[in-house]
């Protein structure tokens, strides 16, 4: 990361392997449990509360996936986790104009930090009204940060009076 400007950059856990945390992860994103990214991301809202009293963001921002893998899953586990992080602090939810223009071709689960970024590096851009304030860009896990930055650099190129800001659920450093 670090080729974005932000604001304030935050995960609310690190991702083990064979963890709880992991296993919670994994209902989400394979098991269609809905559910769980949204109490987790109330938890996340709590400790949002709690750490950054001083940042008031005018939204959040959820990573979008493509309209196929997002079909295929049946929803957005990031909007999921905003949804949770908007039921504690009351912020609005979601931001629309932020999209994923191709289909990345297979998981980021297993690429290298050069082959995740190829994979996503052109494939978020802005459409729709300009963002404002200061938006909260909402993700599950990064990892290398390439998802992260390539959605910073569609919402400043689309605005560069906005100001960003960074969320995730966990951090697999």
């Amino acid at each position: 990361m670090g080729r974005v400007p932000l604001q304030f950059a935050s995960a609310g856990y690190i991702f083990g392997q064979h963890s709880g945390l992991q296993s919670l992860i994994h209902l989400f994103k394979y098991d269609g449990r809905r559910d769980v990214a949204v109490q987790l991301g109330r938890l996340l809202g709590l400790q949002l509360q709690q750490h950054a009293r001083s940042h008031r963001w005018t939204g959040l921002l959820p990573v979008p996936l493509h309209a196929v893998k997002e079909r295929s899953r049946g929803y957005n586990q990031a909007e999921a986790i905003a949804e949770g992080i908007s039921e504690i602090d009351g912020m609005p939810q979601l931001i629309k104009g932020l999209v994923r223009t191709n289909e990345a071709a297979g998981s980021q689960t297993k690429r290298s930090r050069v082959d995740r970024w190829e994979n996503v590096a052109a494939g978020y851009a802005w459409r729709g009204d300009k963002p404002e304030g200061h938006v909260l860009l909402i993700d599950d896990v990064l990892t290398t940060g390439a998802t992260i930055e390539a959605c910073g650099h569609a919402v400043l190129k689309a605005s560069s009076e906005v100001k960003l800001s960074v969320c995730c659920l966990a951090w697999a450093g």
